[in-house]
């Protein structure tokens, strides 16, 4: 955890600056909130005139009138402004009309004005009149949620002041919500916001991801980067224009007044980052990432020219500077500019932004005009035609990634039939912070159809996009949706040309798109794109508004000739069950053509018995639409259905239904069906909910929990949305469960049905699995929604059974294997599943480990996934160290993580090498084993830098070792194709347990230790020192009599551990993080280092470690005469309290000898010992 710390001040919004300076400054910040050039301005609040002047200076045909409450000001504001007006105490009484025109007015500066107003909103309307339709309102107000205030308040203490965000003439005060509030009561949309910051608060840095604040006695939990920018922020600034559409409401009351003081308040912060903060860590772009992808890109000869085609407008004219200055910060630049840019009389005055030099030299085209006809004019007249050009659709109020270009780019040379590519996006502020990302699906046209979720990046080929018709111009709005629905015609299988790169390189500003079209225009729009892509297509069906905003329903129409429908349950006893199904089937079912087909698995209590041949010997009781197909023998769900239907189904549609659901809606059948029949369906799957209304089932995930599926949203609530509305749209998915499924029989026989490898359990996952190959789509829909209680006979039988429950473990097992084995590309990348969401727990949480994020057909170099056995010092030097000074040089692409993989993230990550650190417990081999049957062709390596087999007796660490501990190593060295080691001695020592043993030392390094120099001891006293962890008890009692002898002479200081028997004569040092370690060290300001080893077969094969750590510090080292320290310019002594007695003696009456020593030690340990000066020996042992 990081805390900071710092002392914050109250004072004035000019940090402490004089109040008549501040108020009599020119505002810069005011100038730069301009969106447009200034024709006539009036500036409410002007002081002396100095903002206005300076708007003179830059746009001298600006007319600029100013008006306050200051005489003295206004005779100064006077002499430099075109006009100043004498404003009453309530601004509405001033005769503006004398200086002013209506509508006149096309730039409104109301610079902490509105504060001291008693009635802002009245004043605020008023001028509304003078106000031009296309002005630009600036406002600047404190902010009363800054932390200073924050912590007077929960004080009890709000003090008024001279100047200052409580200024004693504040008569209203906002935080930056109840502003936006006050702007658009009175008819003001706010298109941009920015923030004047506390440099105080900021002195000791700020917090990157969420955080715990403490303010005084009042804590903060969960505070977010975003509103920390609020709680530091001492003004907010303003960027309006007048809304078209505002009606006023009634007059808002008055509200009292109130106080602040300036006396000191502390506040720290204390990291707790969420996981999509921890998510976002990892994307970010590295040094070394943006060298290989410029490497990548220059190898590839088809790497497409792209063109980006820019919208600006003027509500995000403010904002287009971010996105250019985003095309001119791509790791590749754009090949072309193309810029539709809004005219008409409002933008005639607009601040278009000027080209970044970073865009010199590209060719930039402007277009006068924002309609997507001007672009096919320009694509048709000749534009830039040529082969291999890429548009790229962008909104001014948006910007892209760095990488966003380049990543696009690599993909589309992996993918050449890719027409058509977008990636994920985020939601992004005016001050940098992003949210809400849109982790999306690959193309999925049922998904497609029910939310317009393709966009943002969206990258088309420019000679598809001629070929089918150019940019939509009939849809407002949604001419993107229809573009992609048009691109999804032009073959039977729209994934195969239709590709998606899951990264976030696209960020979106809340206010993107056209403003001038409304919401109700746009998602009207879509819905006429979606009627006219399904009549394109062929398919009947009627499209209605979703059950969320901007979301879509397609009900599909019937034939008038309704199929038979083999409605078919398995059952064993659970009476109650069966009846509670059947009852509801019968009795709230409108879809009149079905039968029944109960399997029978053996049933054998009375009143099962007695139902079943009651149908059996008596059919017309049932109306002949029940029967009973027996199956004798174990519970097989493969084969009882594939024998049943083999043997008594008559219908066209098999709907497979699990004895424990019950029918909830009369139309459940039909919206089953719709599907069912439609030709590019294989598959479809309900909504099944638990009795209390919770989620059973909404879709299949590959992969998921760890296994070979799971559903996610398990346990969610019955009417949540899901994740960008997961659980109430209409989508695809992989797999469905056959708890409740229709497919077409036909279908079914076609693939071979259920696979019987499968007996239990994947059995519907394999089946949507086979017809998915067939190119068919596996549908799951919300508008069918079934009561669940969830496999009620299968736990019939297990519960209270330990011997079944032994045995349903070992078939989820033997299952999990099977499909491992079976569908491995297809686990590797679920379609329905954003690689950026973790496999773990039910779904849609953020993934942690970055290496499961890589882009899949991106390997710039090999990929190296390392597992080191802890945190500390054992992880860092063998695992850690070396992957990340791997990585950093370029040399390899390496992830170290203490996670453990589960198969379907093995087979999602695929690497070159994975390296296990002395993994050997039951739960680690379990994987270990995996890795070598469903990635055998990745390298394993086995890492161990100490004779663990071999512990001395007084080793803290013997008791845990496991007494088998031979065996188990030996098992996973077997399994390995090569072992890693630290010295020949040990080598030596484990000969014979893998065939290919290597030897690489410890080295330390460079980027950690090479700018830490040892403190200078500048005391009377010598002080000498030891540094360790707590395994080396036996080692410190060689020398506890020397330092009980020497207490008087030397200032020892122990740091890590310290036997009880001598804390009374050292300054023991507590352990700490190995990042903080190499600067405590050397802060311990040691004149000498003791490193005394027993004489014992575990410490001959120890390596020369703490030498390095000492000697690159600069420390001397006084070492045990052992193998693993000769070599290096140290003293060495036989383990003996006279030896080592008389040489600490010795060295210690020259004390400039001994930094004279320290330096040669360092001088060593930088020419021989450097871990970045020796990466070739790492790189050759892990790949």
């Amino acid at each position: 955890m990081l805390e900071q710390g710092v002392d914050v001040v109250e004072g004035t919004e000019s940090n402490g600056k004089d109040f008549s300076e501040y108020f009599n400054r020119p505002r810069h910040e005011l100038l730069e909130a301009f969106f447009r050039k200034p024709g006539v301005v009036l500036e409410w609040g002007c002081g002396a005139g100095a903002t206005g002047r300076l708007i003179k200076e830059r746009w001298p045909s600006a007319r600029v009138f100013g008006a306050d409450l200051d005489p003295v000001s206004l005779d100064t504001a006077a002499r430099v402004l075109d006009g100043v007006i004498f404003s009453e105490k309530d601004p509405s009484d001033t005769p503006l009309f004398r200086w002013i025109a209506e509508k006149s007015v096309d730039t409104l500066i109301l610079a902490d004005v509105l504060e001291h107003l008693e009635n802002p909103w009245k004043t605020l309307r008023w001028l509304r009149q003078y106000l031009r339709d296309d002005a630009q309102i600036i406002v600047s107000l404190p902010n009363v949620q800054n932390l200073g205030v924050l912590g007077r308040l929960r004080a009890g203490q709000w003090h008024y002041a001279q100047s200052g965000i409580l200024d004693v003439t504040h008569l209203r005060f906002f935080t930056k919500e109840s502003a936006l509030s006050l702007l658009a009561s009175c008819g003001y949309e706010v298109i941009q916001r920015r923030t004047v910051e506390d440099v105080r608060l900021l002195q000791a840095g700020r917090p990157v991801f969420t955080s715990s604040v403490q303010i005084g006695a009042c804590a903060l939990s969960g505070v977010s980067p975003a509103q920390l920018s609020d709680l530091v922020a001492l003004q907010h600034i303003f960027t309006a224009r007048v809304s078209a559409n505002w009606k006023p409401v009634a007059e808002i009351a008055e509200i009292p007044a109130a106080p602040e003081d300036k006396s000191s308040l502390s506040w720290r912060w204390q990291l707790t980052p969420t996981a999509e903060e921890v998510w976002r860590q990892g994307q970010m772009l590295s040094t070394q990432e943006v060298a290989w992808l410029k490497e990548s890109v220059a190898h590839l000869e088809d790497f497409p020219k792209f063109i980006v085609v820019m919208r600006q407008n003027v509500r995000n004219s403010v904002r287009a500077r971010r996105a250019l200055e985003s095309l001119a910060d791509q790791v590749v630049r754009p090949h072309a500019l193309v810029i539709l840019r809004e005219s008409g009389k409002s933008a005639a005055s607009v601040l278009w932004p000027e080209l970044p030099q970073g865009l010199s030299g590209i060719p930039v085209t402007i277009l006068d005009g924002d309609d997507w006809d001007l672009l096919n004019q320009y694509l048709r007249e000749g534009g830039d035609r040529g082969r291999g050009r890429w548009l790229v659709l962008l909104d001014s109020g948006d910007f892209l990634e760095s990488d966003a270009l380049a990543r696009v780019g690599i993909s589309i040379c992996s993918h050449p039939a890719w027409r058509v590519v977008y990636t994920d996006e985020d939601q992004v502020d005016d001050q940098g912070h992003r949210g809400q990302p849109h982790l999306k699906p690959d193309f999925l046209l049922d998904t497609l159809r029910s939310v317009p979720y393709i966009g943002g990046m969206l990258a088309i080929d420019q000679e598809f996009l001629r070929s089918i018709g150019g940019m939509p111009v009939g849809c407002p709005g949604a001419e993107e949706y229809d573009l992609v629905l048009r691109a999804a015609e032009v073959v039977p299988n729209p994934e195969r040309i239709i590709g998606h790169v899951a990264r976030v390189l696209y960020h979106r500003c809340p206010q993107s798109g056209s403003d001038r079209i409304a919401v109700e225009t746009i998602v009207r729009s879509g819905k006429y794109a979606l009627a006219s892509h399904l009549e394109r297509s062929g398919e009947r069906g009627r499209v209605d508004f979703g059950p969320a905003p901007a979301t879509y329903r397609v009900e599909y129409a019937l034939p008038e000739e309704l199929p038979l429908v083999s409605v078919i349950i398995p059952t064993k006893n659970q009476m109650a069950y069966l009846n509670a199904c059947l009852d509801t089937l019968f009795e709230k079912t409108d879809y009149p053509n079905f039968e029944v087909i109960i399997i029978d698995n053996g049933s054998c209590e009375v009143d099962a018995v007695q139902y079943l041949d009651a149908i059996r010997s008596k059919p017309e009781l049932f109306a002949n639409r029940i029967r009973v197909f027996s199956w004798v023998g174990p519970f097989d769900y493969a084969a009882m259905h594939n024998a049943a239907i083999r043997e008594t189904v008559r219908g066209d549609v098999l709907l497979f239904l699990n004895n424990d659901t019950a029918i909830l809606h009369a139309d459940w059948m039909r919206n089953l069906v719709r599907h069912a029949l439609r030709p590019q369906v294989g598959a479809v799957g309900a909504k099944l909910l638990f009795a209390d209304g919770k989620v059973q089932h909404a879709g299949v995930i590959l992969g998921l929990s760890g296994g070979g599926a799971d559903h996610p949203f398990l346990g969610s609530h019955g009417q949540d949305r899901g994740y960008f509305g997961r659980l109430i749209l209409t989508q695809n998915y992989e797999a469905v469960t056959a708890a409740c499924m229709a497919v077409r029989k036909a279908d079914f026989d076609a693939v071979g049905g259920f696979s019987e490898e499968f007996p239990v359990q994947f059995n519907d996952v394999d089946l949507c699995l086979k017809l998915g190959e067939q190119g068919l789509r596996i549908v799951w829909t919300p508008d069918v929604v079934l009561l669940h209680h969830g496999s009620a006979s299968q736990r019939a039988e297990v519960q209270g059974n330990p011997e079944k429950t032994v045995q349903s473990r070992r078939i989820m097992a033997e299952a999990n294997d099977a499909l491992f084995r079976k569908w491995s590309r297809r686990i590797a990348r679920d379609r329905a599943y954003n690689p950026n969401f973790t496999r773990h727990g039910r779904g849609f949480q953020f993934e942690s480990i970055p290496a499961l994020c890589w882009q899949p057909e991106w390997r710039p170099r090999k990929r190296v996934f390392a597992h080191p056995v802890n945190r500390e010092g054992t992880g860092e030097y063998r695992i850690i160290a070396p992957a990340r000074a791997l990585s950093r040089a370029g040399r390899l692409q390496t992830q170290e993580t203490m996670q453990l993989l589960t198969p379907p993230e093995m087979l999602q990550s695929q690497p070159d090498s994975v390296i296990f650190q002395l993994q050997m417990e039951d739960h680690q081999s379990v994987v270990i084993r995996q890795w070598t049957e469903y990635c055998p062709d990745t390298l394993r390596v086995f890492e161990i830098d100490d004779l663990v087999i071999h512990l001395p007796m007084k080793n803290a660490h013997r008791p845990h070792i496991h007494p088998d501990i031979v065996k188990r190593l030996r098992h996973t060295a077997e399994r390995m194709h090569r072992m890693v080691v630290t010295t020949e001695y040990l080598a030596e020592q484990y000969r014979g347990w893998n065939a290919d043993i290597r030897v690489v030392p410890n080295f330390v390094e460079r980027a950690r230790w090479g700018a830490l120099r040892t403190a200078i001891n500048e005391g009377k006293r010598p002080r000498v020192g030891w540094v360790g962890g707590v395994s080396h008890l036996g080692d410190l009692e060689l020398i506890q009599d020397v330092v009980k002898a020497t207490r008087k002479e030397i200032d020892w200081v122990f740091m890590g551990m310290c036997p009880e028997s001598l804390q009374p004569y050292v300054t023991f040092v507590k352990p700490v993080p190995f990042d903080q370690y190499p600067a405590k060290v050397a802060s311990l300001g040691l004149d000498l280092a003791l490193a005394p080893l027993e004489d014992h077969p575990f410490n001959l094969g120890k390596s020369h470690l703490r030498v390095l750590e000492m000697g690159i510090l600069g420390i001397p080292v006084l070492a045990t005469d052992i193998l693993p320290y000769r070599g290096f310019p140290i003293w060495m002594v036989k383990n003996r309290y006279r030896d080592w007695l008389n040489t600490i003696k010795e060295l210690l009456a020259d004390r400039d000898a001994l930094r004279r020593a320290g330096t040669i030690l360092r001088e060593h340990i930088e020419q021989h010992w450097i871990l970045e000066d020796h990466l070739d020996l790492w790189e050759s042992a892990w790949t």
